[in-house]
C-alpha cells in the first residue's frame, strides 16, 4: 500500500512539472490579455521555518467546516473594516501599503506563498484558482485584481515539512504598465485574497493560509520535480548542439 502512494505521488508530481514547465513557455512568449495584474505558478516553493501567523504578513487563511472535504472563503476591505467570508479564519486580514513597505516588499519583488498545513498519507490539496485584490482606494471602492487561472495544482508539503509554519508553495505577481506605481503610491491601499472555486481537501487537517513573501529575500527555490525536468532538458539540448556537425 506504501508503494502505491507513493507512485500516485510521483505520478502526480510529473505531470505537474511538465504541465507547469508549458506554462513557463507559453508565457514567455504569449502577452497577458489586458489585466492589470496576474498571477503564474513557476513550480517553486520557499525552504523556511518560522513563518508562523506572527511572523509573517498573513492574508486569508483556511480550513474547512467538519468533516468537508473543501475549502474556501475571503478576507476583503469594505472601507472600514476587514470583512471574512466562507471558511476563511480569524487570523485573516487585509495588509496596507504601510506594512508592505515596512517589510521592503515592493511591485517587483511581491510574491504570495501558500502555506499547507496537511497531514497523513494522502496529503495533497488541488488548488483550482484564487485572486489577488489589490484595494487603489481608502474607502475600498476602487480595486483591481491580480488572478491566478493555471491549471489546477495538486500541492503537498514540501521543503522543511508539514505544519503551519514551514514551506510555503510561491506564486509571482506580476503588474502591467503602471499598476504597480499605482498601488503601492498610498500607505493606505490594502491587499485581500479570495477563494471563489473551493480547494479540494482530503486530508482534512490544520489551517492553509496565503502570507506575503519577498521573491528577494525568501529562499525560493525549484520543487524537485521541476527542477530534475529542466535538468534533463538543459543536457539534452546541450547535447544536440554538441553533436551537430559544424556543416550541417
Amino acid at each position: 500500500m506504501k508503494r502505491t502512494v507513493e507512485s500516485h505521488a510521483s505520478f502526480r508530481r510529473k505531470i505537474q512539472a511538465i504541465s507547469c514547465l508549458f506554462a513557463c513557455f507559453v508565457l514567455l512568449f504569449a502577452p497577458s490579455a489586458g489585466q492589470a495584474a496576474y498571477i503564474t505558478f513557476q513550480d517553486e516553493f520557499v525552504e523556511e521555518n518560522g513563518t508562523g501567523f506572527g511572523n509573517v504578513l498573513n492574508t486569508l487563511t483556511l480550513q474547512q467546516q467538519g468533516s468537508a472535504t473543501t475549502e474556501a472563503g475571503s478576507v476583503l476591505w469594505d472601507g472600514t473594516n476587514d470583512v471574512l467570508s466562507g471558511d476563511a479564519k480569524p487570523q485573516s486580514q487585509t495588509v496596507t501599503v504601510a506594512q508592505l513597505t515596512a517589510e521592503d516588499f515592493n511591485a517587483s519583488n511581491l510574491i504570495i506563498i501558500l502555506n499547507l498545513n496537511q497531514t497523513g498519507s494522502d496529503p495533497w490539496l488541488d488548488l483550482h484558482s484564487f485572486t489577488v485584490r489589490f484595494y487603489t482606494s481608502v474607502d475600498g471602492s476602487s480595486y483591481f485584481d491580480a488572478p491566478y487561472t493555471g491549471s489546477t495544482l495538486a500541492l503537498t508539503p514540501e521543503g522543511n515539512g508539514l505544519g503551519t509554519g514551514q514551506a510555503g508553495h510561491v506564486f509571482r505577481i506580476t503588474f502591467e504598465g503602471t499598476q504597480g506605481d499605482v498601488f503601492f503610491g498610498n500607505d493606505d491601499h490594502r491587499i485581500g485574497v479570495l477563494v471563489d472555486t473551493p480547494i479540494d481537501n482530503q486530508a482534512n487537517s490544520g489551517p492553509d493560509n496565503f502570507y506575503i513573501g519577498d521573491a528577494d529575500v525568501n529562499h525560493v527555490v525549484p520543487e524537485p520535480g521541476t527542477a530534475g525536468l529542466i535538468l534533463v532538458t538543459v543536457l539534452m539540448l546541450l547535447k544536440r548542439k554538441v553533436g551537430r556537425s559544424p556543416l550541417s
